[in-house]
C-alpha cells in the first residue's frame, strides 16, 4: 500500500498529539538508547551494544510516558507502552538504511524478521484502522486471537556511520513479507536526524525481541 508520510514538523507534531505523544519523549528515548550502545566496549559480549540500545530506548520511553498515564505491557517478548486511552501502543525496533528517510518508491524495512507477537499486532492494525485516521479506512476480518484495542506503532531507529546521525521515525506497520520482515507501513512520521558520534562502530547487533519461530519441514 502507499504510505501516508509526514515530515513537516507541524504536521508531525499534530499527528503525535493525536497519538498522545510528545516529540521530545521520542527524541530523548532514542538518545538514551544510543548512549547505552556507545558506552559498550570491546570487552562486552558482541550482542551487548545492540541489546543495550533497544533495552535503554524502551526503558527511557517507559520512564517518560508512564508518568503521563501510559502503561507498560510485554506481549510474548514484544515490549510495549500503551496510551491512556488504550488506542495506541509503541514498541522499539531497529530499521534498515531507509529508516528516517523519504525516497520515492523506497520503503524502510525492519532490520530483523519479526515473531508471532508482531505478526498479531500488525493484523490488529488492519482491524482498528478505521478507529484512527478515518481517511484510510480498510475493512478486514478481525483475527480471532486479537482482542486488544490499540494500534501498535514501531519507533524505528538506526545510526548512519557515514553521516554520524541517528535517523528515526514512528510508523504504523502494515505488512510483513514471506521472511517476516516489516516491509509496508500505513503511516510514517519521519523526524529530523540527530547528530551523534558514538565511541564504537559496526558492532554485531542481535535481535533481542519477538524472535520468529519457523516450523521444521
Amino acid at each position: 500500500m502507499e504510505s501516508v508520510i509526514l515530515t513537516k514538523p507541524g504536521e508531525v507534531a499534530n499527528a503525535l498529539q493525536e497519538l498522545e505523544l510528545d516529540p521530545q519523549v521520542l527524541r530523548e528515548s532514542i538518545l538514551s538508547g544510543e548512549a547505552a550502545r556507545s558506552a559498550c566496549t570491546e570487552n562486552d559480549p558482541a550482542s551487548a551494544p545492540g541489546f543495550h540500545s533497544w533495552s535503554y530506548t524502551t526503558r527511557r520511553l517507559r520512564e517518560l510516558t508512564i508518568p503521563r498515564g501510559w502503561t507498560r505491557k510485554d506481549l510474548d517478548g514484544l515490549a510495549l507502552v500503551i496510551s491512556p486511552s488504550k488506542r495506541v501502543a509503541v514498541a522499539v525496533s531497529t530499521g534498515d538504511a531507509q529508516t528516517g528517510k523519504v525516497k520515492p518508491s523506497v520503503h524502510p524495512h525492519s532490520k530483523y524478521p519479526k515473531g508471532p507477537a508482531t505478526q498479531i499486532v500488525v493484523a490488529q492494525n488492519h482491524t482498528l484502522q478505521p478507529f484512527l485516521f478515518p481517511e484510510m479506512q480498510v475493512l478486514l476480518e478481525t483475527p480471532a486471537e486479537v482482542a486488544a484495542t490499540w494500534q501498535t506503532w514501531l519507533l524505528m531507529r538506526r545510526w548512519d556511520r557515514d553521516t554520524e546521525q541517528l535517523y528515526y521515525e514512528l510508523s504504523l506497520p502494515w505488512a510483513l513479507d514471506g521472511d517476516l520482515y516489516v516491509v509496508e507501513w500505513a503511516r510514517r512520521l519521519v523526524f529530523e536526524p540527530i547528530s551523534f558520534k558514538p565511541t564504537i562502530h559496526d558492532e554485531p547487533e542481535e535481535n533481542p525481541i519477538d524472535v520468529p519461530v519457523k516450523r521444521r519441514t
